[in-house]
């Protein structure tokens, strides 16, 4: 593929995305007006802070790295929140021009040109810049450190280490999940464990993350007494879960088909929306906790009391009904699994333009069913590439860990299909290998027979 081919569809994405942002402009919703307030007060008071009333209190709620792009782009163009999300497209550009580098030293030039059109054209990916979330930064980052990883484990040497601690702080500062990669890639390195210059770049490579995640994390401890990237909004997660564990056996079979599909929930459980304020089921538990933190609040307890109290609470519970827990965490995989999905179709004023006419709903329904199906065909063709090549494990473990960590980690508390963002350019990468490999050997078993 020439270059003028790849610059013909890097504009062609360019454009898509940039008529999502720019016809559908909402409302912010969800974390959009944390992530504008602390973008704003960074580039206005140079203080990380959520407070929207001048006192400017310092807060760890969020990781600082989204924000301050946020606040750069601000700076530049007189806080225009249209700027940052157009600026946000060239991120997913940037990881598609990685991923298709990665998918031709993994298999060879021909990759080059399906993979970076499967990931510039993916929908979820052409439709995310709209929105002011973390997620279009993590997905250019977490690629960029995919790369940077790969070529540590065959290069050894103390340039790649040193580059790929940075990046992989990057990421860490993005996406506070990433930290807790730090024992899987341990647990990954054991494979390695004769190559001594594999081991020793790794340590070099994790001592310098930790050296430029020091002053931020030494930062939250002045803030909270506690040594962290972010704290508070994992308790939030904890929170949900915690309150997911007192389900009933049908509250958790609405569980499972709501998780799958709204449309299809309500259609079966119709009941099941009567008196939730929320405009989804899968936000309804949201209402209960705030009001249990404000009775919490109310008696007196700290933030911090407050997030002791809700962990011990859960963990009490988990130890109690494990095998509840364990069914439980299968939904959460289930919206892991719905990474193919167009966005759009989940914002109110869409929802509200479809609930106009009679058969609305159920064309959403259609629409929503349309996109989410391929992530499925998707997962088929990953699967099979992995199993297929369990012999050359070595190969390709990095990938494989990865994948694992980032749909099973969150799924441990809760998941939105917006975590498994990070992963589509893997997933094109490795759906486009494992259908290949489907394709060569039905053609050799035809040929034989």
């Amino acid at each position: 593929m020439n270059k003028k081919i790849i610059l013909l569809f890097l504009a062609a994405s360019f454009i898509l995305s940039l008529a999502f942002v720019i016809f559908f402009q909402f409302d912010l919703i969800g974390d959009e007006p944390q992530y504008y307030t602390l973008g704003y007060n960074l580039a206005k008071h140079a203080t990380f802070s959520l407070s929207t009333d001048g006192a400017l209190s310092k807060t760890t709620l969020r990781e600082p790295l989204y924000p301050s792009y946020v606040a750069i782009v601000f700076l530049l163009t007189n806080y225009s929140v249209l700027a940052v999300k157009i600026c946000q497209i060239l991120f997913i550009l940037l990881a598609a021009l990685i991923g298709s580098k990665l998918a031709v030293r993994l298999f060879g030039e021909h990759f080059r040109g399906p993979v970076l059109i499967g990931i510039l054209f993916f929908p979820t990916l052409l439709n995310f810049p709209q929105y002011l979330y973390s997620e279009c930064l993590a997905v250019f980052l977490f690629m960029l450190f995919v790369y940077c990883e790969y070529s540590l484990l065959r290069n050894k040497n103390i340039r790649s280490a040193a580059l790929t601690g940075i990046v992989y702080a990057a990421l860490i500062l993005c996406k506070v999940l990433m930290l807790y990669f730090i024992p899987v890639l341990i647990v990954m390195l054991l494979l390695y464990y004769r190559e001594k210059k594999i081991i020793l770049s790794h340590l070099l490579m994790l001592g310098v993350c930790l050296a430029v995640l020091f002053p931020w994390v030494l930062r939250n401890y002045g803030v909270t007494g506690r040594y962290c990237v972010s704290y508070g909004r994992e308790i939030n997660n904890i929170a949900n879960r915690s309150l997911k564990q007192d389900l009933s056996s049908k509250e958790i079979a609405q569980e499972f088909v709501f998780d799958f599909s709204e449309t299809l929930g309500k259609k079966i459980f119709p009941e099941a929306m009567n008196g939730v304020k929320a405009h989804s089921y899968t936000l309804r538990l949201v209402d209960k906790y705030d009001l249990e933190v404000s009775g919490l609040k109310a008696s007196g307890m700290s933030d911090k009391q407050i997030g002791d109290k809700i962990t011990g609470d859960f963990i009490g519970k988990v130890a109690r009904h494990p095998f509840k827990y364990a069914v439980l965490t299968l939904p959460e995989l289930i919206k892991m699994a719905n990474f193919s999905y167009l966005p759009l179709l989940k914002d109110i004023p869409v929802i509200a333009f479809f609930q106009r006419y009679p058969w609305g709903g159920s064309i959403l329904g259609a629409l929503r069913l349309l996109f989410k199906l391929p992530g499925y065909v998707i997962l088929y063709f990953v699967l099979y590439f992995f199993i297929s090549n369990l012999g050359r494990m070595k190969d390709y473990a990095l990938f494989l860990f990865l994948i694992g960590f980032v749909n099973i980690v969150p799924s441990l508390t809760y998941t939105e299909a917006r975590y498994a963002l990070v992963l589509i350019p893997l997933y094109v990468i490795f759906a486009w290998a494992g259908f290949r490999q489907l394709v060569l050997r039905r053609k050799r078993l035809t040929s034989n027979e």
